[in-house]
């Protein structure tokens, strides 16, 4: 008895995970981030440009691309692209976020936290 108990509770819970999963949309990720500090990010030199980012000093380097539309924030302020650079230069192992787009890896937003 108790083997065909067990048996007909695991034929409905098989048939139950079936029916949830037949209306559930599928989910399709826009945007990425990475975490990482700011001696392990490199900007471009100009507004346009390839970044460079390691999530810990022996992660693989990730590039992503860097152009004008995007927002760089440094202490919850908006900055400029030199401003997030002398920011991060001083920063040493602050953390820092760099939001990007998953279908190009166009880079969002970073953001910067100084305490």
């Amino acid at each position: 008895m108790k083997t065909a108990t067990a048996a007909a509770f695991l034929l409905l819970a098989a048939l139950g995970s079936g029916a949830a999963d037949a209306g559930r949309v599928p989910v399709t990720p826009l945007e990425g981030s990475v975490e990482s500090t700011a001696d392990l990010i490199s900007l471009p030199g100009s507004e346009q440009g390839i970044l460079t980012v390691r999530a810990c000093p022996a992660c693989e380097v990730r590039t992503f691309y860097l152009d004008a539309n995007r927002d760089l924030f440094a202490s919850g302020r908006r900055v400029t692209l030199s401003e997030m650079r002398a920011a991060l230069s001083k920063a040493g192992t602050v953390p820092v976020t760099v939001h990007y787009r998953v279908a190009d890896s166009a880079v969002t937003r970073i953001v910067l936290v100084v305490p």
